[in-house]
């Protein structure tokens, strides 16, 4: 279990490489970019394994709105813009083998 209170390098790292560490993963953080005009809550949840899921919502804090979620139940993505009223569902790919991650370099996951 991670601490309550941890500094946000390592709570960075942690979030980064989650899935080099756990099988299920949920929390929410919050990212303020006053020069930008951002204040977002993002809330997650990600289940590896025989069932594999994961769902995201981002909310805007200034305007109290749901702005995208995504979402993926093991054979389908879906990712929903709900300031622009847009959607896309998209099926997975199955892979054959596993796949290496170097934890050196970034990844990007969606």
């Amino acid at each position: 279990m991670v601490p309550a209170v941890i500094d946000s390098k390592s709570l960075q790292e942690k979030m980064l490489n989650a899935i080099d560490n756990y099988q299920n993963v949920s929390g929410s953080y919050r990212a303020i970019l006053t020069p930008i005009g951002v204040d977002e809550t993002v809330e997650f949840e990600v289940q590896q394994g025989k069932n594999p899921r994961s769902h995201v919502k981002v909310l805007n804090n200034t305007k109290a709105e749901l702005i995208k979620e995504t979402a993926f139940d093991g054979e389908f993505y879906w990712n929903v813009q709900h300031n622009r009223k847009t959607y896309k569902k998209t099926k997975a790919s199955k892979e054959n083998g596993t796949t290496a991650f170097n934890k050196n370099e970034p990844r990007i996951y969606f």
